[in-house]
């Protein structure tokens, strides 16, 4: 691909193996573009080996990403999430889902069978198998999923 001029040459790895620039194509125009060696294309490669040798003049080092605060910050939300959707708890050997929604769906039941006087109901287990749970093991695994959702939380 023909092209004129090749400007904002910036290494983006941190082993110089990508430059990314700004390529004036004939009959693209200037468009963004990363240059590495081993391109399928023979420009992309031509591009990568003049830029290293200065042809196009110099090539602004690497510079890794610092996060902002607010970067960090939402990392950690999204992280958080993620925990708190993966928690499980174990009574009596049965381990019982203790995401938000499993705690809700928990409480529901809980206080339905107090309305029929239940003692016990059929409940979907983590590994997605039902069986017969009693009362008080969903009371506590509501419990214990509210105090390690509570823990993870607090961090």
């Amino acid at each position: 691909m023909e092209y004129t001029t090749v400007t904002n040459l910036k290494y983006v790895v941190a082993d110089n193996s990508v430059i990314e620039c700004y390529v004036d194509f004939v009959g693209i125009g200037n468009v963004p573009f990363a240059a590495w060696p081993n391109d399928t294309e023979a420009h992309g490669r031509e591009i990568y080996q003049k830029a290293v040798n200065g042809d196009f003049g110099a090539i602004t080092a690497f510079t890794p990403h610092v996060p902002t605060a607010d970067e960090i910050r939402q990392a950690f939300i999204i992280e958080r999430a993620a925990e708190v959707a993966a928690l499980t708890v174990t009574v009596n050997g049965k381990v019982f889902n203790g995401d938000e929604v499993s705690q809700s769906r928990m409480a529901r039941a809980i206080i339905s069978a107090g309305v029929i006087n239940a003692t016990s109901t059929n409940w979907t287990l983590a590994n997605n198998v039902s069986t017969e749970v009693t009362l008080v093991e969903l009371q506590t695994a509501l419990a214990m999923s509210m105090q390690a959702m509570a823990a993870i939380w607090v961090q």
